[in-house]
């Protein structure tokens, strides 16, 4: 009896089964009708009538970015070479001792010494001259030597007490000598001090014609006025005793004075 019973409900259920597969199928076969069948299955439509695809539009490309500008390249700036300083002329010395010897008159000779045998009837003579010397506070000296009316020199130049507070040193810059003999700079170099003698200056050098020289000369200088006391009795001038005539005379200004033209 159970086996029927069971066998029964395992027919329903096979029945019950069945029934709910068809009503299934039906259902989904209906829904398959009823749709068109472009939708169920895409139609195939012809290259020719496809619709191209609408090209993107090209987009405008973004202007460029302008270029950021090469930042100046830092270079070290070369140091400057500091112009080389100007040197300073040096400023001579010009004590009061310079000044009292330097500015004044003078009362001497000259010699020559002949080279050219033309002035040979010169040697042993003693021209006399008178001289006038000057410096001023910059240095700046000149000496003027002449005898009666005829200049012997007229000579410029410049004077430093640096080495000789006392009197200096003289060096000239130009000037003529005697007739027309033009001199270099520096032919004179005059050092007081190298006399010998107490106010005395002593000058020597050479005239030249032509560039050819004449004859070698020798000047010896004394403060107007000094007695000439330290001097031997051969490097007096010949004429001594007129020079004491006007010193007792109470002449201190020599330039109207006219001396003797030579002695020898």
């Amino acid at each position: 009896m159970k086996k029927q019973v069971l066998a029964l409900v395992l027919a329903l259920l096979i029945l019950l089964l069945s029934g709910c597969s068809r009503v299934r199928t039906s259902v989904v076969t209906a829904q398959t009708q009823d749709v068109p069948e472009e939708t169920a299955q895409e139609a195939e439509i012809p290259p020719s009538e496809q619709e191209e695809p609408e090209e993107p539009e090209e987009e405008e490309p973004p202007p460029p970015e302008p270029e950021p500008e090469p930042e100046p390249e830092v270079t070290e700036e070369a140091e400057e070479e500091p112009e080389p300083e100007e040197q300073e002329e040096p400023v001579p010395l010009i004590t009061e001792a310079m000044n009292d010897f330097w500015n004044g008159y003078w009362f001497g000779y000259w010699t020559v010494d002949p080279v050219e045998s033309v002035w040979k009837d010169h040697e042993g003579y003693q021209f006399y001259v008178l001289a006038r010397t000057g410096l001023d506070e910059e240095g700046n000296s000149e000496i003027h030597i002449w005898d009666n009316d005829y200049a012997v020199a007229d000579v410029y130049g410049t004077n430093d007490g640096s080495l000789n507070p006392e009197c200096g040193l003289f060096t000239s810059t130009d000037g003529l000598f005697w007739d027309g003999d033009n001199l270099s700079p520096g032919e004179w170099t005059i050092d007081p001090a190298d006399s010998g003698h107490a106010d005395t200056i002593c000058i020597t050098g050479t005239c030249n014609y032509d560039m050819v020289p004449q004859f070698n000369y020798t000047i010896r200088l004394v403060k107007w006025g000094s007695e000439w006391t330290d001097y031997e009795d051969d490097e007096l001038p010949g004429i001594m005793s007129w020079y004491r005539q006007q010193l007792d005379s109470g002449i201190t200004d020599p330039l109207t004075r006219k001396v003797p033209e030579h002695y020898g």
